[in-house]
């Protein structure tokens, strides 16, 4: 069974409307309170490897449109990045060059950022892997 959907209503060339910004970013805001509150232990390995499915989907909201979106996934990042996860170096490179991308795109906008903070902490972590 396939529910019929209007074209452009939920699915679009463009990424998704305003709902899948905003679902997106409820679930990454929802993945950050998680993290921050220790919900993953570090000694764990079924815990992290829960985690590790995320790093590519970060990437992929890290392309978002939406400024809170992309915000939201780069502390999200910046708080996995403290924990041992396996598959973090398989990744690094491109998370590494879409940090750096954002950096060079908000250095246009507004240099001061909470954006660029959080970019910068991103940037230096992952060289640190």
């Amino acid at each position: 069974l396939r529910p019929e959907v209007e074209e452009g209503v939920t699915s679009g060339s463009g990424g998704g409307g305003p709902l899948a910004h905003e679902l997106l970013g409820f679930s990454l805001s929802l993945l950050l309170s998680a993290l921050r509150r220790g919900r993953f232990e570090s000694r764990e390995p079924e815990a992290l490897a829960l985690l590790e499915p995320f790093l590519p989907l970060l990437v992929r909201a890290m392309r978002s449109d939406d400024d809170a979106v992309v915000s939201t996934a780069l502390r999200v990042l910046s708080s996995m990045l403290g924990l041992p996860l396996r598959a973090l170096p398989a990744h690094a490179m491109v998370l590494l060059d879409r940090t750096m991308g954002l950096l060079r795109k908000s250095a246009n906008f507004t240099p001061l950022s909470d954006l660029v903070g959080v970019c910068l902490k991103v940037v230096t972590a992952l060289l640190r892997c």
